[in-house]
């Protein structure tokens, strides 16, 4: 069942889609009509011989380019699919063979296809299992949020499952500046290489592979690196690569019982700049306070909802300060 946004709720020239798949609400944002989104996302149900499985997929697209967030849209769903249905009893599963599934398709240097090598991409999974557990694997900077209400009369208690892999996360500064000891420019700016804010991607060959790579082969292929992808400067820095971790992280998760069902969020990190941008605050607090007063219909996307809701419904005097990023949104009631 699609769902239409209300467009004229949203800033002008932006793009908007929605739609109900799987039993799954959601959107996609782009703040301009001239630009073409980077985010991508995927529902979809499985049925194996243990029951029916559901993935969702968030996927946030950079450098200037769609190859790689296309590839790894269409090609790491079934990839995943294709390891449950191998060992179809996930706990036997460790979280090393879940990250092997997930692993950059691009570290064979042999194999590397220039355009999607040297774009990238975010990737963001939660697999449901027949028993309700939910397992994630986060990569990047993409948000699981789980959301549960003890009862009826109580607030939403909202957590969020998943770590930044960026810049911004001390941890992971300290964790690449462990690997890459006496180079103090593989952080400069909170950018690793001086460039880009994440610190673990897939794609992003010009962070992973020696820099003749990106002198002899990104640089010359056609088109050529967006003007403002200063990649000499990668050439200059790049002594000990990789620069950025493919290793996911992996959560299980086992929803407590409630008399409301709990729902998963899945969000590209377009959603919590938009909290902050928009004088919400922190994404879990404005998130609680919204889910209290709002109630879950068959009739409505609530992913729509949402993302109408953080750019201040009706009222006038609520606007984001700054740039706008993609947003996609995927709501799931368990």
């Amino acid at each position: 069942m699609n769902t239409p946004a209300p467009q004229q709720y949203y800033p002008q020239n932006s793009q908007v889609s929605s739609e109900r798949v799987c039993g799954a609400d959601t959107v996609a944002f782009q703040p301009r009509l001239d630009y073409n989104s980077e985010d991508r996302h995927f529902v979809q149900d499985w049925i194996l011989p243990t029951g029916k499985w559901k993935f969702l997929g968030v996927f946030d697209g950079h450098g200037a380019g769609t190859e790689a967030v296309e590839f790894v849209t269409n090609t790491l769903p079934a990839k995943i699919q294709e390891s449950i249905s191998s060992n179809l009893d996930l706990a036997t599963l460790t979280d090393d063979e879940i990250r092997q599934a997930i692993w950059d398709p691009d570290t064979n240097k042999s194999s590397v296809k220039v355009l999607r090598g040297r774009t990238g991409t975010t990737a963001l999974l939660a697999l449901v299992d027949p028993f309700e557990v939910i397992h994630i694997a986060s990569l990047g900077d993409c948000q699981a949020l789980i959301c549960e209400r003890p009862a009826e009369d109580l607030e939403w208690d909202v957590k969020l499952l998943t770590k930044q892999h960026n810049c911004m996360n001390q941890h992971e500064v300290d964790r690449v500046r462990e690997e890459h000891p006496d180079e103090k420019e593989c952080v400069k700016d909170y950018r690793t290489l001086g460039l880009i804010t994440l610190t673990r991607a897939l794609g992003d060959m010009p962070f992973k592979l020696p820099a003749i790579y990106t002198q002899r082969v990104f640089a010359l292929a056609t088109p050529p690196f967006h003007e403002n992808y200063r990649f000499h400067e990668i050439i200059d820095r790049n002594r000990t690569p990789p620069y950025l971790s493919t290793a996911a992280d992996i959560i299980h998760l086992r929803p407590s019982a409630s008399t409301t069902k709990p729902i998963l969020i899945l969000a590209s990190d377009g959603l919590a700049d938009l909290y902050a941008k928009t004088g919400k605050g922190d994404i879990t607090k404005a998130l609680s306070s919204w889910l209290t007063k709002y109630t879950v219909k068959d009739e409505t996307n609530a992913a729509v909802d949402l993302l109408f809701d953080v750019f201040g419904g009706f009222q006038e005097n609520v606007r984001s300060k700054g740039r706008v990023d993609d947003i996609t949104i995927v709501f799931l009631s368990l």
